[in-house]
C-alpha cells in the first residue's frame, strides 16, 4: 500500500491513475504503469522470448481490422 501511495504522490509521466466504482468498497482509486514491457521481461519472462496480444472486443460490435480503403463501402 505505501509503494502505491507513493506513486500518487509522485505523479510520474509513467503511470496512469483512475477511479473505479466497487459495489462494496465504493470509489478505488488505481494507478498502474503505462508500459509494461520491462516488469514483464523483469519479473515473468526473464530471456525468453514472447508475444502478447490484446483480445480486449466489445460485445455486439463488429471486429474491424485495419483503415477502411478508400472508395470502399461501409458494412
Amino acid at each position: 500500500m505505501f509503494d502505491v501511495a507513493q506513486r500518487l504522490l509522485d505523479q510520474s509521466e509513467h503511470d496512469v491513475m483512475w477511479v473505479g466504482d466497487d459495489q462494496r468498497r465504493g470509489p478505488v482509486l488505481h494507478v498502474a504503469p503505462i508500459r509494461v514491457a520491462g516488469i514483464l521481461r523483469e519479473r515473468l519472462y526473464g530471456d525468453r522470448t514472447v508475444v502478447l496480444t490484446s483480445a480486449t472486443l466489445e460485445a455486439r460490435r463488429r471486429l474491424r481490422v485495419g483503415r477502411p480503403q478508400r472508395g470502399s463501402r461501409r458494412a
